[in-house]
């Protein structure tokens, strides 16, 4: 997400017409090629680009929970959770149904940990706890829907 935005800097700076005229140059160069939607990308089943290059990006102007922990900035939506990292001033690649999220319109709360920068979600029947660094995604098991989590401190 971090270099797509400096490429939406660069293009910021530049007149609505060579944008698009350097767009779809880009777009006809690489259709025979290899590299985007070209002929060895269809042989292996992709339909546009590589599966590692590819991200879904949804709908995040929804925000229905949010969690802070030291680092990140964590916003609950339909789409997935959006995770805003403070130091790099950055968004990062967002956890979305494609990449194993599918509660965005059922979380019950959203609380950031306030020791290792994850965010401890509650869902119907489980508690998540997603940790951007490693981008695990771990599932507790638990019965019926989680309210609230607390977290205690002992000297």
């Amino acid at each position: 997400m971090s270099s797509l935005r400096s490429v939406a800097n660069q293009f910021a700076r530049l007149s609505s017409a060579p944008i698009i005229c350097l767009l779809a140059t880009a777009c006809a160069g690489s259709a025979g090629s290899g590299g985007f939607g070209g002929a060895n990308d269809r042989m292996l089943g992709a339909t546009f680009g590589r599966q590692s290059e590819r991200q879904f990006i949804g709908s995040y102007s929804e925000v229905r929970s949010v969690g802070v922990s030291r680092r990140y900035v964590y916003t609950a939506t339909p789409s997935g959770i959006a995770v805003y990292d403070r130091v790099f001033n950055a968004w990062q690649t967002p956890l979305t149904r494609e990449n194993g999220f599918s509660f965005g319109d059922q979380i019950s709360f959203m609380t950031g940990d306030p020791v290792e920068d994850a965010v401890w979600i509650g869902v119907p029947g489980a508690v998540l706890v997603y940790r951007p660094q490693t981008e695990q995604l771990q599932r507790t098991p638990l019965p019926g829907v989680p309210d609230y989590i607390a977290f205690y401190r002992s000297n």
